[in-house]
């Protein structure tokens, strides 16, 4: 029925006999709301290696082949290091996901 309603709802309303499908359509069409969400990745996760005082990102390419990627705060501020993960980070997303 659902189908039905999107396509009579496209047959101009002068030509259409069935208007019941046309105002259905209508009510629907106003009533559905789309919000945004943000997407969230689980697969690229900063830990927090405080024996080692590093940031670390850790995940598996393509073949199966386990990678990680170290963000060492010894020499540089603990804050900086999060920064440069991140993007390292946002730049692993884009890559798989895009």
């Amino acid at each position: 029925m659902r189908r039905e309603y999107q396509l009579i709802a496209q047959i101009p309303a002068e030509t259409c006999m069935n208007t019941n499908g046309i105002i259905k359509m209508a009510v629907a069409e106003s009533t559905t709301k789309i919000e945004a969400c943000e997407v969230t990745y689980g697969r690229f996760k900063i830990v927090d290696c405080s024996g080692e005082k590093c940031l670390r990102i850790s995940w598996r390419d393509n073949s199966g082949k386990k990678c990680a990627k170290k963000f060492s705060y010894k020499v540089k501020p603990r804050g900086e290091q999060m920064k440069a993960a991140e993007a390292y980070r946002a730049g692993l997303i884009k890559e798989y996901f895009q």
